[in-house]
């Protein structure tokens, strides 16, 4: 019988487990009322062209099967510094991948659930927040990343201040290359002001510390970016 290792189980109150079982990882429901969970990870990987089976027990718990992906990976609280290099491979893969007419937000992109694979592949994974949105939202994905990553690097300090002479010197050049590799739109003329509006009105904000952020943190962040009108 082969062994099964747990990976994560009910991260973030998600009511699921993730585990390795032979070459794949299984993605479970805890209980009947995660099964939405486990329908949005399979709509995700749908979306992005990953072959997965949707499984269902005889309790009427569905289940995920998905590929065992290798490649680079990187830890959970990993922040921006020493990592620029491969979020900008991750911008790049963004702005190729994320051009479908049907667009959709994966909703918790971070170095942490992509794999870098050989031959210049990409994986991402962990597609539970997943869900089809407009196109003017281009870029979201991206935003909530450098975010997650700002935070992991600065985690320690008070996220009411202003960012401006704190993250200046270290990052405000690697914010704006960043955004000159994305797409001019609208949305990303104020793009955390925005990403927190988006969060507020299409998703838990109780998940996505972005979402709960004051307006006068914001619009430092958005300074940071060289794009604030």
């Amino acid at each position: 019988m082969e062994t099964r290792i747990v990976i994560k189980s009910n991260s973030h109150g998600n009511g699921a487990e993730v585990f390795r079982h032979g070459e794949s990882f299984n993605k479970i429901a805890l209980t009947k009322d995660a099964n939405a969970v486990i329908e949005r990870e399979k709509q995700g990987y749908d979306w992005f062209g990953v072959d997965t089976k949707l499984q269902t027990t005889d309790t009427g718990i569905k289940y995920l099967i998905i590929p065992r992906f290798r490649g680079k990976t990187f830890p959970q609280y990993n922040g921006i510094s020493g990592n620029e290099m491969w979020i900008m491979k991750l911008i790049d893969f963004y702005n190729n991948k994320w051009t479908k007419d049907k667009f959709a937000i994966h909703g918790d992109l971070a170095l942490c659930n992509v794999i870098f694979g050989g031959e210049g592949r990409v994986h991402i994974v962990d597609w539970e927040h997943f869900h089809y949105a407009d196109k003017r939202y281009y870029g979201f994905d991206i935003l909530n990343m450098l975010f997650i990553h700002l935070q992991y690097e600065y985690r320690w300090l008070d996220w009411g201040v202003n960012w401006v002479p704190i993250v200046k010197e270290r990052h405000q050049m690697f914010f704006a290359d960043c955004f000159l590799k994305l797409k001019e739109t609208p949305f990303l003329r104020r793009p955390f002001r925005n990403a927190h509006q988006y969060i507020n009105k299409y998703m838990d904000r109780n998940k996505f510390k972005l979402g709960r952020l004051k307006l006068r943190t914001l619009e430092s962040l958005d300074i940071l970016c060289g794009v604030m009108a």
